[in-house]
């Protein structure tokens, strides 16, 4: 609703505590950069899924920057 009122952002930043996956779902328009985090391990197949919808939305040529880190 945003994008069609205001126009499609260069950036957006995804931060929604666990609610990543319905935000994406909801996106329509690929946009030139997005990003969103996740640091909740049993949402990990969550974020998979979030990945592959991406992937989807972008027509299998998303470029993706993965960081991982194990907490001690």
């Amino acid at each position: 609703m945003l994008m069609k009122e205001y126009g499609v952002p260069e950036f957006i930043k995804i931060d929604t505590e666990g609610f990543e996956l319905e935000v994406i779902k909801g996106l329509s328009t690929p946009l030139k950069a997005l990003s969103f985090e996740y640091t909740l391990p049993h949402l990990k197949e969550q974020v998979i899924t979030c990945v592959e919808l991406l992937d989807e939305l972008y027509n299998k040529r998303a470029v993706f920057n993965i960081c991982r880190m194990n907490h001690m």
